[in-house]
């Protein structure tokens, strides 16, 4: 399909490009596939397109001079890429996007879309609206997720490892041994071994992983209550 037919068939895609003339649409808009863990964009480097996601997920991560990085959220169906830095003329993106697994894009050149908002205002206020939107929102996980960023972040990884490895069924039975040691564990998310170790010790606790001669295990029940206590620590999020 090309990328007029997946916004043809999208009510939201609809509705944030319907001052936009079909031909320039068509013109315009291309779709761009990536690879799961392949890097979409790089903190710091300029980014001359906005992306917005129509299949897959992708990682938002700050990286820090000190090496550490944390993940910020994870960014699925239809959530924008680039908007933010081409609209405030910023010489390079805040953060690292990464694919979690193979992920489409819409993509539109920086300078079309900055084109696009000033001939059709109806667009322009599509686009400030869900700026908005996400402005609010970020203020108000602000202060929860400094709580659970550690142990929400951990635990969001290991889904992320699972599920890479099952392709997503989880419907199966399965115990599987995770592959990556806890230095690496902690070098994804920004924390030190001792803290994934007190992390992952109470995971164990919890019944919420195993642990067998220094080897993490996840079965599919645990699994399935790991995705829930992350829904739980979102929710939770969102009521701050």
């Amino acid at each position: 399909m090309e990328s007029l037919d997946y916004i043809s068939k999208n009510d939201y895609l609809k509705r944030y490009f319907e001052d936009i003339p079909r031909e320039e649409l068509r013109k315009h808009c291309r779709l761009v596939i990536y690879k799961p863990q392949n890097i979409i964009v790089k903190k710091g480097e300029h980014i001359n397109f906005i992306g917005i996601i129509i299949s897959g997920r992708a990682l938002l991560v700050n990286e820090f001079a000190n090496g550490n990085a944390y993940i910020l959220k994870e960014l699925k169906l239809l959530s924008i890429i680039g908007d933010i830095e081409i609209v405030s003329l910023a010489k390079g993106s805040a953060c690292t996007i990464e694919s979690i697994d193979e992920c489409m894009l819409i993509a539109v050149d920086d300078k079309v879309f900055l084109k696009w908002m000033r001939l059709y205002h109806g667009f322009a206020l599509h686009v400030a609206r869900r700026l908005a939107e996400r402005f609010h929102e970020s203020s108000n996980e602000n202060g929860k997720y400094m709580v659970y960023n550690s142990n929400y972040s951990l635990i969001s990884t290991i889904i992320n490892v699972v599920d890479n490895i099952t392709g997503g069924k989880t419907a199966e039975n399965f115990n599987i041994r995770l592959k990556n040691t806890r230095k690496e564990l902690g070098e994804r998310i920004g924390l030190n071994e001792r803290t994934i170790n007190r992390l992952l010790q109470k995971l164990k606790n919890e019944n919420l992983i195993s642990i067998n001669s220094g080897k993490i295990y996840i079965n599919n029940f645990q699994l399935q209550k790991l995705k829930e206590l992350k829904e739980n620590l979102q929710m939770d999020r969102r009521k701050i």
